[in-house]
């Protein structure tokens, strides 16, 4: 199994994740050319991929925190289809946190009706200090460790 920083060349093995129905329903497709384009030109954007062999399992993003915005955020998971409910989902969170060495908590935002997304940030020990969805139909988990 190898972690590491995902690459232009990698969106198009995440591209066919969006051929399964679950995928959909939370994101309408992968990421065009010119979303790819403005991801690499965000400095404080990090995208990584977990592999076995060349077949890339997941792949996980956050935008890391500064002095403005005190804290690091999960912008997105996602799994191959074939691959989840494998423990896949919970390694590449664990992993990227060890990465990113830095002072802030994290947070994630998650549209209630995502039990899968729930069920795991849950399950590493997040928690919603305020259940309630806000404006976007997002409740807000964080956390300052992950659990084992």
């Amino acid at each position: 199994m190898n972690f590491r920083e995902f690459k232009r060349a990698d969106n198009v093995q995440i591209s066919d994740w969006f051929a399964d129905e679950e995928s959909r329903v939370w994101l309408e497709s992968a990421l065009s050319e010119e979303e790819l384009d403005e991801v690499e030109r965000e400095l404080d954007h990090r995208s990584f991929v977990l592999e076995d062999g060349d077949l890339i399992i997941a792949q996980v993003g956050c935008y890391l925190g500064n002095e403005e915005h005190q804290f690091n955020v999960i912008s997105e998971v996602h799994v191959a289809p074939r691959k989840r409910k494998m423990g896949y989902g919970i390694l590449i969170i664990k992993k990227m946190i060890e990465e990113i060495k830095n002072q802030f908590p994290w947070k994630v935002y998650i549209e209630p009706e995502n039990t899968a997304s729930v069920a795991l940030f849950t399950s590493l020990g997040w928690r919603a200090p305020d259940p309630r969805p806000n404006e976007q139909n997002l409740v807000t988990y964080v956390t300052t460790s992950i659990a084992d």
